[in-house]
């Protein structure tokens, strides 16, 4: 699933920039699980979309209950 949570700005090097956003897990999904024999892992990455190299996080991984 891709969230756009903002849409077109320009920015700058000496003004932090920070965004927040609210995704909905699907109804009727798993929850995360670590098992022994089986995992079961959400993960987000989040990236900016500019001309040139698209600094991104990576992978990173997140809990659902």
């Amino acid at each position: 699933m891709q969230v756009d949570v903002a849409g077109a700005q320009v920015l700058s090097s000496e003004a932090p920039g920070q965004w927040q956003a609210t995704v909905a897990i699907p109804q009727g999904s798993l929850p995360s699980f670590q098992g022994r024999n089986a995992t079961h892992t959400w993960q987000v990455c989040a990236f900016l979309d500019k001309s040139g190299n698209d600094p991104d996080s990576g992978w990173v991984d997140f809990q659902v209950h």
